[in-house]
């Protein structure tokens, strides 16, 4: 198991923390540490660029890292595109999507993939933007879909593959089969799945995919844009010194490839810990699924969804969440309880998860969310309940 604690510097050097906030960002693994740490200090240099040997041995960690990321997604490296995150990447589509008379997200989707719709303009209001609506019990009435997609065809559907709130992993291979009955093109946000479900990008025909280093065990600042569609033939949205063929003070010619879509100096570090968290994840997968139901669980069996003050939100598929997230509308304030929180080590979500449209729905005093990852324990699981427990008795 390359997933415990001991793989984690932060938490295996202080035993008091209690992590229980993976689903805003996971710890980094020693790994990855080391693999960025190696590049550093052992063969430091630009890549795409000076043909030296420092220069030899960056462009073939970058080359490996493009590669471990297209295998974890089973797909091709040429399609690999690293961006500063998913951030990045959905503004990135939204750019190249600028013609589509209408998007599809549903009500369940991160800002990242609302913002930069409304920044185009589209509102529901004016008919630009379409809300696909997740159900109470998590579900999507795919007949309710269908009827949507109809009304739209041609269009682009954006949406996450699991709630960063509700932890349900969405039906996104059904919809995005029904949405290309209606020649609608589609955009998955994996940053809630990449590291709990295998993504098979060649057998799934979707045209845009993207994810985060830092949700996958991986480095911050750095995330991938996957596209089915050439990159080369894609219009170039950063401009300066990344890859060209020939600048004059007249003409501009791109290269032909990804790299027109990178920066001239990236973050290499990042790119080469993402490619080794990638290759971690894929190795030890099995062993991450079943630590992480075996915490949820435990957890469940402790009594995590009968803490006075909590009302448990989450709906579960075959007894098990889709994802390891624990989600709480709070009978007070979801600040009472961080501030409460911060003289403890204690690191739970609490607020509206960058998701303001269905945490507001859910409850007006903000949310409080517990997720997990392999590297918790069932000692961990039974602190945090004793702290939620005893602090919410006092605070209601």
């Amino acid at each position: 198991m390359l997933f415990t604690k001991a793989f984690f510097p932060l938490l295996d050097n202080d035993s008091e923390i209690l992590y229980f906030d993976s689903a805003a960002s996971t710890q980094t693994h020693s790994m990855v540490l080391e693999s960025m740490d190696k590049y550093y200090r052992t063969y430091r240099a630009n890549c795409n660029r000076g043909s030296h040997v420092l220069g030899d041995q960056t462009n073939e960690a970058v080359y490996n890292a493009r590669q471990q990321v297209a295998d974890f997604l089973s797909t091709q490296s040429e399609n690999i595109i690293f961006t500063s995150g998913a951030t990045e990447s959905l503004n990135m589509v939204a750019k190249w999507n600028e013609h589509v008379d209408t998007v599809i997200i549903t009500n369940v989707e991160h800002h990242a993939n609302i913002i930069p719709w409304l920044e185009q303009n589209r509102t529901v209001s004016n008919g630009r933007l379409a809300i696909l609506e997740v159900e109470e019990d998590g579900s999507i009435d795919l007949e309710k879909a269908d009827k949507l997609f109809s009304k739209h065809p041609g269009c682009l559907l954006s949406m996450t593959s699991a709630s960063n709130v509700l932890g349900n992993y969405l039906p996104w291979e059904t919809l995005s089969h029904i949405a290309h009955s209606y020649g609608i093109s589609v955009c998955m946000d994996f940053c809630q799945s990449a590291s709990h479900h295998r993504i098979d990008l060649d057998h799934n025909d979707i045209e845009w995919a993207c994810f985060s280093g830092h949700k996958m065990y991986g480095p911050t600042g750095v995330g991938v844009l996957w596209t089915k569609f050439d990159p080369g033939e894609l219009k170039s949205l950063k401009y300066g010194g990344g890859a060209v063929y020939s600048v004059t003070y007249d003409k501009v010619i791109y290269a032909d490839d990804y790299t027109k879509h990178e920066p001239g100096t990236p973050n290499i570090a990042g790119m080469i810990g993402l490619g080794t968290a990638c290759e971690l994840i894929a190795y030890d997968r099995e062993n991450i699924t079943s630590k992480e139901h075996q915490l949820e669980t435990h957890l469940l069996q402790q009594g995590i969804h009968n803490i006075p003050g909590l009302k448990f939100v989450n709906v579960f598929r075959d007894n098990v969440l889709a994802n390891p997230i624990f989600t709480f509308v709070p009978s007070i304030h979801s600040e009472d309880i961080a501030q409460h929180l911060t003289y403890t080590k204690t690191c739970i979500r609490t607020g509206n998860m960058c998701a303001h449209p269905i945490a507001n729905k859910l409850s007006p005093r903000g949310l409080v969310r517990v997720s997990i990852a392999p590297y918790n324990t069932f000692e961990d699981c039974d602190a945090l309940i004793s702290q939620l427990t005893t602090l919410m008795n006092k605070l209601i």
